[in-house]
């Protein structure tokens, strides 16, 4: 690899320092992995709690004593309660369909006593009352009951947000991994070249001027690593990204992310060379205050 900058102390040659570059960018390459995963994750969540809550109401089959207006009642009463974005009548095409996989394609049409279905959607963030909206169309519609017959998303929202935590930890741990590679790095190569850095001090040099070695090697190692890392990362992502677009079977899914999330993530592996930086400077006046 080029070198960033040309350092008195032949740092770069010392055996463990040869690999820094390679572990930065491993571990570069995870971080943007996870955190990619998690800003995807977290999106996902957000999406799903706007996404309005449904229950739907089931009244008993209709017969030749029950008032022939008594779903439109129950729909306009289920719209004034509190929170309910809509309410709407299953169509008998749709029950259909429903029903088909247990009863059926003919179900509907051969005059089987069917229950009605009555779909209240709530608004986003708003959390269904199912017993206070029961006992209002309870007596509007006898036997009218409140059910969560489709699919909620309390479950998959729950899990993405789970999923978020989990991979910004993930992240922020190959994060903290890397900056403590640093540090012992740095400290190998002090006590590998004690000699050299002893005869500098003879010849007048002082502790910055050392521990400024190690952070310029620190940063341009870890920066070129870093780069290479983020690159296959974003290889990576735009793999995912294209992949379900083009396969008929969608196998993975979309990430989603927007321009300000590829520029967030474009800024981790400038991020964690300064970072680098400070770690190793830090690392080397603290051992050289040792050492004297």
């Amino acid at each position: 690899m080029v070198r960033l900058v040309d350092l008195d102390l032949p740092i770069q040659d010392t055996p463990v320092s040869r690999f820094l570059a390679w572990i930065a960018g491993g571990l570069v390459f995870l971080a943007v992995i996870a955190v990619a995963v998690a800003i995807a994750a977290d999106g996902t969540a957000r999406r799903l709690a706007l996404a309005p809550q449904l229950l739907t109401v089931v009244l008993p089959p209709a017969t030749e004593a029950t008032p022939a207006d008594e779903v439109e009642r129950v729909v306009a009463a289920a719209k004034q309660a509190d929170g309910v974005a809509f309410a709407r009548a299953v169509p008998a095409e749709e029950l259909s369909d429903l029903v088909r996989p247990w009863l059926g394609p003919d179900a509907v049409a051969s005059g089987l006593p069917m229950p009605r279905l009555v779909d209240v959607a709530f608004n986003p963030g708003r959390e269904p009352d199912r017993k206070a909206l029961a006992s209002r169309l309870e007596a509007l519609a006898s036997g009218a009951t409140v059910e969560n017959l489709r699919p909620a998303h309390g479950e998959e929202r729950a899990r993405a947000r789970t999923t978020a935590e989990l991979a910004l930890g993930a992240g922020l741990i190959a994060g903290a991994a890397l900056l403590i590679v640093i540090a012992v790095v740095t400290r190998m190569g002090l006590d590998l070249h004690e000699e050299t850095i002893d005869l500098l001090r003879l010849m007048g040099a002082p502790d910055r001027y050392v521990a400024r070695q190690f952070e310029q090697h620190a940063l341009g190692s870890v920066l070129r690593g870093g780069l290479l890392g983020f690159g296959a990362a974003v290889l990576t992502l735009l793999g995912c990204e294209i992949t379900p677009a083009v396969l008929p079977a969608r196998p993975l899914p979309t990430l989603g992310l927007a321009p300000l999330h590829w520029l967030l993530l474009g800024c981790a592996p400038v991020t964690v060379a300064l970072l680098g930086a400070l770690v190793a400077r830090a690392t080397a006046r603290w051992r050289l205050a040792r050492l004297r």
